[in-house]
This record gives structure tokens, sequence and C-alpha cells, in this order.
């Protein structure tokens, strides 16, 4: 181990989850800088492999278990640095169960998103470029998550292990295809 990664695990300590069983199960961060040094074109394959899932999933399931595989993707998809927390379906109480939450360390602490996944396949306008019910309910969802956090962060902090987690976190949904979309819906969402 390095220098600057004993220094790390120091800044940063592990976060103890609380699993349904009423044990805390230690996560360590999730060293993703493998993902720099991937070559472009593994990078490719796999984002390749990764779009001809989502033109062949029925729903969003298979997409969740290969991001599971694949968090340097995911990692992606909210701006994270090469070390994060990344977390599949985190509970937020008995209540909810957000798809992925991802833990950005920096100096300021622990900076979360928590993802939605939808199914590909929904449809995320009408055609009078209006909302969808599909994606006004995935918009609810983080709502929720919200509204249980401003009545919940301590809890969610210091007995689930959410450490920083509050209602401020970042949110992304993952609906539909955008190449179903006009220009002018892809430039509004």
């Amino acid at each position: 181990m390095s220098d600057r990664d004993d220094w790390w695990r120091r800044m940063h300590p592990p976060v103890y989850i609380r699993k349904e069983s009423g044990l805390h199960e230690k996560v360590e961060f999730t060293d993703l800088t493998s993902w720099h040094s991937l070559s472009i074109e593994e990078v490719r394959r796999r984002a390749d492999e990764l779009k001809d899932l989502i033109n062949t999933a029925q729903d969003e399931r298979p997409v969740q278990a290969y991001l599971e595989q694949n968090l340097g993707l995911l990692i992606q998809l909210v701006s994270c640095g090469p070390r994060a927390y990344v977390l599949p379906q985190p509970r937020l109480g008995s209540e909810y169960i957000p798809d992925f939450a991802v833990g950005c360390l920096s100096s300021g602490g622990i900076y979360w998103t928590l993802i939605e996944l939808e199914n590909p396949n929904f449809e995320v306008l009408t055609r009078q470029g209006q909302p969808t019910a599909k994606l006004t309910h995935a918009i609810q969802q983080i709502n929720d998550w919200r509204i249980w956090l401003r009545d919940n962060s301590q809890y969610a902090q210091n007995e689930l292990g959410y450490r920083d987690l509050n209602a401020e976190f970042n949110a992304t949904i993952v609906i539909g295809r955008r190449k179903e979309q006009t220009r002018r819906g892809q430039q509004r969402y």
C-alpha cells in the first residue's frame, strides 16, 4: 500500500451500513483507479456492452446488474473522482430503496448522488412534450427520499451509516432513450 493510499484510508474511514439483519457491514471506499488505466478500446467495449444490454432489456434489472459489475461506468455518470462509496440498493429506513447511492469523497466530506433506474423502454415525454407518468413517478420517488431525509438525516448518518447524507443530495434518473426524443425534448431533459 502506498503512502497516498494509507493517507486516504485515514482521512476517509469506511462507512458501516446497517443491514436488514441489524448487523453493520463495513463498506470501504470503492477504488476505481483501475478504470483510469483501462485502454480506450476496453472502455468502449464495456460501453458498447451496456448499450447492447439497454437495447434488448425489457426492464431496468439487467442494467442494474451490469452497472453493479462495472461501477466505473456508473461513476462516470455522476462525475465522481477515482474513489467513492458505491452502494447498490441502499435502504432509507424500511420505506425507500434507491437503485444506487454514490458517495464522492472530497476534502469537504462525502457528497452523495442517489440514482433511480427506470425501464429503458419507457417514454420520457408525451407527444405534447410533457413529462410522462413514469417520469413523474421517478421524480416523486426522489422527492420522497428528500422528505424522508429531512426527517431522518441523523438516523441515516448515525444508525444506517450514510455519513454526510442529507436531503440536499444530488439525484439522477436514468429512464428511456435519448434517440427517441425530439431535439426539444433532448434539450429539456
